[in-house]
């Protein structure tokens, strides 16, 4: 699971919007899920930071992402 430190830099770089950052932390915390033996919810994140990444490299406007 993430740590206080990734999370408190997660939300730092949301209200700055900082994507490029976001996304690097939501990633670093996806590869200590892994370590941890928590690989479904590894890829699960893996898996939406990509969704959510998409739309934005290709230029269009960022779709909601459902829970």
């Amino acid at each position: 699971m993430a740590t206080a430190d990734q999370l408190k830099a997660l939300v730092r770089s949301h209200a700055e919007r900082d994507d490029t950052k976001f996304y690097s932390i939501a990633l670093q915390v996806a590869a200590r899920a892994a370590r941890g033996g928590q690989s479904n919810f590894a890829q699960e994140l893996r898996d939406l930071i990509d969704a959510a990444k998409g739309p934005a490299a290709a230029g269009r406007p960022q779709r909601r992402l459902s829970r």
